[in-house]
């Protein structure tokens, strides 16, 4: 258990690091030390000192497991959300510092990365996850879990199921089966006693991101499936896997989106003598010029807004819609590209934002709104490659190479079925109730 534990420390992202050195480490020597000096201290605080060492320790176990900081991070809020109050007041008793205590401390040092979640679609098939890679998808933190558990969406709405299980081995006779060789049918076994989760698959119909328990602390994703069919008084399902899941169908292409001869999205501007100065003025005009255009269509709509960037120079989105998701407006004229700064992903990726592009050049000006972000499938799969690469630069250049803004190109000339424009709605023909009902989403 040591030697494992050494190891997980060793490959720790640095936000667990940073976790374990101000709140675990400092616990855990508490009690060490106090071992060396029992005579002066009471029963009493002996007992405190062990409950805070032992609370420590078990803590330590999960926080060495996570491979993403926002996992960390809603771990922190968690158990500060769920505590009595009890492990702080002990902890300040002994001079230790609770999770409470370095919150903000740990929000200003890892915003950029607070937002990296585990998520179902970077789940690669084939690949060996650990039992708390499979629980924290599922936003839990023990490894003693049923073997299905349903994934949450920001909304805290059950919107996929997690399951695992085991099959024939050698010297083990298990009831699930695969039904075909390759995999893509399977008899699988519920959770006995009729368990109130079992409905996700039964009743809700839910994707099933099934999970083969291999070995110890080892399950190879299989693949996402759906329901056939269910054998209610043997208590099995029949899964059959999803060609297309219904979360990754690629919609119906809108007609008026530019057509194929954009074959560069990165299009490189020409300088100016004086640099870039005055490329960067007149996307600046064309910017506004966008923001304009949205905010005409929603007066247009008799939708109440505010246009934020007209108001204060430092903004997080362009355009704020009362009781409805805010926007941010880009003009997608010249490159057939935008960009995304580290506060606009922020405020995408926590459905306080949607992303709005307008090509200003285009005669009839069309406008088009981006669905929520969980629904989003290309967009999503960019930000998440984004992510990667920022978290990949910290950990090897230690903060002397940093990225931050990205530039999005809308169209892969390489793979048609890679365009961002699947991701978007077309908004100019919608009412008022139409625009109000997809921007409450």
């Amino acid at each position: 258990m040591n030697n494992i534990l050494k190891e997980n420390e060793y490959n720790m992202i640095e936000a667990s690091k940073f976790v374990i050195d101000k709140t675990i480490n400092p616990a855990i020597e508490l009690y060490n030390n106090s071992l060396n000096v029992k005579s002066v201290l009471s029963e009493e605080d002996l007992e405190e000192i062990k409950q805070i060492r032992d609370q420590s320790s078990a803590s330590k176990v999960i926080i060495t497991r996570f491979k993403k900081t926002g996992d960390l991070y809603l771990y922190l809020k968690k158990s500060i959300e769920t505590s009595d109050g009890k492990t702080k007041n002990l902890m300040n008793k002994f001079n230790l510092t609770p999770y409470e205590d370095i919150l903000d401390d740990f929000e200003n040092k890892f915003k950029e990365e607070i937002n990296d979640y585990s998520e179902l679609n970077e789940l690669v098939i084939g690949d060996v996850y650990t039992t708390y890679d499979f629980v924290f998808l599922a936003g839990l933190y023990r490894a003693q879990v049923p073997g299905i558990l349903g994934v949450k969406d920001y909304n805290n709405e059950t919107q996929a199921v997690i399951a695992r299980g085991e099959f024939e081995k050698s010297n083990k006779k298990y009831k699930n089966e695969y039904l075909s060789d390759d995999k893509s049918k399977i008899k699988y076994y519920l959770i006995s006693g009729r368990h109130k989760y079992n409905r996700f698959i039964t009743q809700d119909n839910l994707d099933v991101y099934f999970f083969e328990t291999i070995d110890s602390n080892k399950q190879e994703f299989i693949g996402v499936f759906e329901l056939k069919s269910f054998n209610e008084e043997n208590n099995y399902v029949i899964l059959q896997e999803k060609k297309e899941s219904s979360r990754f169908k690629e919609p119906k292409k809108v007609e008026p989106f530019p057509k194929k001869q954009y074959r560069n999205p990165f299009k490189i501007s020409q300088k100016t003598s004086g640099g870039h100065s005055n490329i960067g003025q007149l996307k600046e005009a064309s910017g506004l010029n966008a923001e304009k255009i949205v905010s005409e269509f929603l007066r247009s709509k008799n939708i109440d807004h505010k246009l934020k960037s007209a108001q204060s120079k430092t903004h997080r989105y362009d355009i704020e819609i009362k009781e409805l998701v805010n926007i941010e407006v880009k003009n997608i004229s010249k490159n057939k590209s935008f960009y995304l700064s580290d506060s606009q992903i922020y405020e995408l990726k926590t459905n306080n934002t949607r992303l709005c592009l307008v090509d200003i050049q285009k005669e009839n000006q069309f406008i088009y709104i981006s669905k929520p972000y969980l629904e989003t499938i290309e967009l999503k799969k960019i930000l998440c490659e984004h992510l990667e690469l920022k978290k990949y630069a910290l950990e090897k250049y230690k903060g002397r190479l940093r990225i931050d803004s990205i530039e999005i190109g809308i169209i892969d000339p390489k793979n048609s079925n890679r365009d961002l424009y699947q991701d978007f709605e077309l908004v100019n023909s919608y009412s008022k109730e139409d625009v109000k009902k997809y921007l409450n989403k």
